[in-house]
């Protein structure tokens, strides 16, 4: 999945924390962290701290990848050679 806001990070921990079957409590708890603090991380709102976030993914199975975005050079020439049926 690729995430590109805060809204799409919280919507993609709150889909995962619902998967498990975990309530924002229980979670909360279990990465020392407020259920208000959760609440706002999983509504894209707040400034959460880096820790915090990579505390809530680990507890979730899920990891943060980092990559660069491809130009808009780059998107061009893969929208072309997609038309063209070469990729």
């Amino acid at each position: 999945m690729i995430v590109r806001t805060n809204h799409q990070l919280g919507a993609a921990i709150k889909g995962r924390r619902q998967e498990l079957g975990l309530t924002q409590r229980k979670l909360a708890e279990k990465i020392d962290m407020t259920t208000r603090a959760l609440i706002e991380i999983e509504s894209g709102k707040g400034n959460p701290r880096m820790s915090s976030l990579l505390n809530c993914l680990d507890a979730l199975g899920m990891e943060m990848i980092i990559e660069p975005t491809p130009s808009n050079l780059e998107r061009n020439a893969l929208g072309i050679f997609k038309r063209r049926g070469e990729l």
